[in-house]
């Protein structure tokens, strides 16, 4: 048997724009976290296969900032929500492992309340769909100290179009959670080699197709093809295994034309850098 826990964001964006008066652009703030902690077991079944099985309750939040006919909508929602996973691994000969994992859909119960100028409150309420996934994946040993890997992901995330925000008094201002939510894919590889016995060098790209379609894009939520590029090192201590890991996502435009625009049209841009670190201990 193995046991993990951990925690890992599932979600988290923000996007904030000054107003423009001379243009008649108000502000735009919007700011989104889904944060997942996993308990999960494991069983080797024999030497050559294993199962697992994890359950992720979460917290989810989100923050905006907007106005729509003159009315400004500020307010921050959350709640809690739940989610699980399973996943077989095999290892058919010493030099080749494959791994199948299927995320369940889930659910994030989220709510809060906004003020309403001269009115009072209203109160905002959303339950957010979270997406099935389904992940394969294979590692190759080739040679003693290097080992290849590749995988594939889709993720049903156009459930998330099917996820409404509401309020109470003003309901003509419902909007998806997500709207225009397109399935995605993503594609990976990575190498890994064992420089010496106790460090051990890492290289991955992947790219990922975009969720939000062209009809949902806004100052308020927006995405692109994601490529990323990542180098890492990892380092044993005794027991524990220390890795680092820094990568960039590629820069990715999309241009929104008047005839699609959710909100705004023109051209959307995204690009930025990541850092992992991770610490495990072998019982």
């Amino acid at each position: 048997w193995r046991f993990a826990l951990g925690t890992y964001g599932t979600t988290g964006s923000r996007f904030d724009y000054d107003a423009d008066p001379s243009l008649g652009v108000p502000s735009f703030f919007s700011e989104t976290i889904v944060i997942a902690f996993p308990l999960a077991a494991a069983y080797r079944i024999s030497d050559q296969v294993s199962l697992g099985a994890e359950i992720q309750p979460m917290f989810g939040q989100l923050r905006t900032h907007f106005q729509i006919g003159g009315l400004p909508f500020r307010y921050k929602i959350n709640g809690p929500g739940v989610q699980g996973m399973v996943g077989l691994a095999v290892r058919p000969t010493a030099q080749w492992a494959f791994g199948l994992s299927l995320r369940t859909p889930g659910m994030v119960w989220m709510g809060g309340s906004m003020p309403i100028p001269n009115v009072g409150r209203q109160r905002v309420h959303a339950d957010v769909q979270m997406p099935l996934q389904v992940l394969v994946g294979a590692t190759w040993r080739c040679q003693k100290r290097l080992t290849l890997s590749a995988s594939a992901r889709f993720t049903n995330s156009s459930t998330l179009g099917d996820s409404t925000i509401k309020y109470e008094l003003t309901p003509q201002a419902n909007i998806g959670f997500l709207p225009d939510a397109n399935d995605e894919w993503k594609f990976a590889a990575a190498a890994e080699y064992a420089l010496q016995e106790r460090t051990t060098l890492r290289f991955g790209v992947s790219w990922a197709s975009h969720i939000v379609g062209s009809r949902g894009v806004s100052p308020l939520v927006f995405d692109g093809d994601d490529t990323k590029v990542g180098f890492g090192v990892g380092q044993r201590l005794g027991g524990w295994m220390l890795d680092v890991m820094v990568g960039y996502a590629l820069p990715a435009e999309r241009h929104i034309p008047a005839s699609t625009a959710l909100v705004l049209p023109g051209d959307y841009s995204m690009q930025g850098g990541l850092v992992v670190v991770g610490l495990t201990y072998g019982l």
